[in-house]
């Protein structure tokens, strides 16, 4: 999950949403709350949310220090993987985005570096679509092909082809994404962007299951 809004003293509320469930997560708002009274748009954060019934081992590795990219491991007896959740910020033209994109990803290699012999799967909210048009994309082309890694967005099965909307300016993007190793792909049991009426955020959930034990 991606921008949870909570500060650290208040993600514990996950923990209270399902007894099957335990989570991994990050704030984001620490220099904000530090700082004085919040204002204006809340705040990022990510996590995961993790069943106690998954027959695999997950365990958590870290987190980038502005709560951007949180870490796991899910080991099983045939895959081992490293999993990141991701809430990259939006390009407003600035050349500190390039920079805070550069730490990021700075720290994602770094981590997949100290874990060898693990897949690398990247997921979440990245604020850019896939093609060179977009700075963001471009800035992250290097990760792909050092780590490997491939979007699924081809492996949609309801190729809906957006995730994120604003009807009021009638505006559709594609900028929720998962990147997974390639060797991972036939791995892949279902990918799909799920588009319901119930859902009551401006993005839209995928749900994504990779098969990784026998």
């Amino acid at each position: 999950m991606q921008e949870h809004w909570l500060s650290y003293s208040l993600l514990n509320k996950f923990s209270d949403i399902h007894h099957d469930y335990y989570f991994y997560g990050c704030s984001a708002m620490n220099n904000a709350c530090s700082s004085g009274i919040l204002r204006g748009r809340p705040f990022g954060g990510v996590g995961f949310l993790c069943r106690n019934s998954l027959p695999v081992k997950i365990g958590l590795v870290g987190h980038h220090t502005d709560g951007r990219v949180i870490t796991v491991t899910v080991d099983s007896s045939n895959l081992r993987i490293l999993m990141f959740c991701v809430y990259l910020p939006c390009d407003d033209g600035d050349l500190y985005y390039c920079d805070c994109l550069s730490d990021i990803f700075g720290y994602i290699e770094s981590v997949a570096d100290s874990y060898p012999g693990y897949k690398c799967v990247i997921l979440g909210d990245f604020n850019f679509q896939c093609d060179v048009s977009h700075r963001g994309f471009r800035e992250f082309m290097p990760v792909m092909n050092n780590l490997n890694i491939c979007v699924c967005v081809s492996l949609d099965s309801k190729s809906v082809g957006f995730t994120y909307s604003h009807s009021t300016l009638e505006h559709k993007s594609l900028i929720d994404h998962v990147f997974v190793n390639n060797d991972l792909l036939s791995c892949v049991s279902n990918y799909r962007i799920v588009q319901e009426a119930t859902n009551l955020s401006d993005h839209l959930p995928f749900l994504f299951f990779i098969t990784c034990y026998q």
